[in-house]
């Protein structure tokens, strides 16, 4: 006999069972076999018992998705904090080619590399989950190919232009001038959806740009004494940063549209965005290929292979490019791409720490990593930082409350 049974003060006629049952809500007519053999059984229990039973459930499934949030902001934060240090210190190791016009080509290839390597690794890894390829079968249909392959096109320009402006702007200006372009054009276009903020909201994202701002400053102020920082190359370099961040944000629209309009899980939704993205820049690739008949192929796939350097960078590589996408995409699943947007301001930070470590650990070795600190311009970009993540933290407490 259950607990339920033992517990009973008082027994209930079979009719009265049914009549309870019936004030709360359901019919005699809807009762499974088990409660029918209860009744006729003439076992009693309290009908409250019955009906306060799913409560602890529904609890449950309600804070569930806030640990996944969290959890999901913690790995892309980190993941894409190592992203553009690693990247900055692939072409570090590189041995610098001996002409102007072979560097250029050589550092072409290397970033077709390395958007081909990130795409695959985002793209790969869940295609082994059952439920992934499930989602892929139950939902396709036209007008989501059309939305996959605009979201895709826009995907090659975005993780494309994030690795070519890393061969002319150190990692954490990219990684600044990216995620403020990105989240300013996402906030204009999502007031232009007429998706409204609250004012908490709106103060705690000007904040997170106003310690943007002073990053930024600190970064030109310290740069501006280098002979590489002033010229062309730095104009190009804004200039692709500044483009990918727009594709960014209409890239991430589509693929909120796509998660919350439709039952795609969000690994699938990675799977076959990263994947055709990947088969359009392997397209570029060999059509660019064959157009210079491979010209210094040969020398950079030596380099990788005669430099372990190189080879452990881009494995690591590859796995911080799986768990920033992976995060990104989960965060957008239970939230939103502005959110998620938000959260990539912190990847300066994250950078700029990785690269102090690297540089103390690589000062005696014949090739140092990262960069030091340097005076005053290093304490404004502290200050700029803390304003930045205290803001962040204000706008995702309050978006986990609506």
């Amino acid at each position: 006999m259950s607990p339920c049974h033992a517990n009973a003060k008082m027994l209930m006629s079979p009719m009265t069972l049914v009549e309870n049952i019936t004030l709360a809500g359901m019919t005699a007519g809807g009762i499974d076999d088990e409660l029918e053999d209860i009744v006729s059984s003439n076992a009693g229990f309290q009908t409250g018992l019955l009906l306060d039973f799913p409560k602890p459930v529904v609890a449950a499934t309600q804070t569930h998705p806030k640990l996944v949030l969290r959890m999901a902001i913690l790995i892309m934060v980190l993941s894409g904090s190592l992203l553009d240090f690693l990247g900055k210190t692939i072409y570090t190791l590189m041995p610098s080619p001996r002409t102007s016009s072979e560097s250029s080509i050589v550092g072409g290839w290397l970033v077709m590399i390395l958007t081909l390597g990130s795409l695959l690794a985002s793209a790969i890894p869940p295609w082994f989950q059952k439920q992934n390829r499930a989602s892929v079968r139950e939902n396709m249909e036209r007008l989501l190919a059309l939305q996959l392959l605009a979201a895709s096109s826009l995907d090659v320009l975005v993780v494309g232009g994030r690795y070519l402006a890393l061969m002319f702007l150190p990692p954490a200006v990219c990684a600044i001038m990216k995620a403020s372009t990105q989240l300013i054009a996402l906030a204009l276009i999502n007031h232009l959806r007429g998706k409204s903020l609250t004012i908490i909201q709106w103060s705690s994202l000007g904040g997170a740009l106003i310690g943007d701002l002073v990053t930024s400053v600190a970064e030109m102020i310290q740069s501006s004494s280098e002979d590489n920082f002033v010229g062309g190359r730095t104009l190009l370099g804004i200039a692709i940063i500044t483009l990918s961040g727009v594709s960014g944000a209409c890239r991430n629209v589509i693929e909120e549209m796509i998660l919350h309009n439709r039952n795609l899980t969000d690994g699938a939704l990675m799977m076959l965005e990263t994947g055709i993205s990947a088969c359009i820049v392997f397209a570029i690739t060999l059509l660019v290929g064959l157009v210079i008949q491979f010209r210094d192929l040969e020398m950079t796939r030596e380099v990788f292979m005669e430099q372990p350097g190189v080879l452990l960078t881009l494995g690591l590589f590859l796995i911080a490019s799986y768990g920033k996408d992976a995060g990104h995409f989960k965060i957008v699943k239970c939230s939103t791409s502005l959110t998620s947007k938000l959260m990539g301001l912190l990847f300066p930070c994250g950078s700029w720490l990785i690269c102090l470590g690297a540089y103390s650990l690589s000062r005696t070795w014949s090739t140092s990593l990262g960069e030091g600190w340097v005076a005053p311009e290093s304490w404004i970009r502290l200050v700029g930082l803390i304003v930045m993540l205290g803001s962040c933290a204000v706008f995702i407490n309050q978006a986990s409350r609506r």
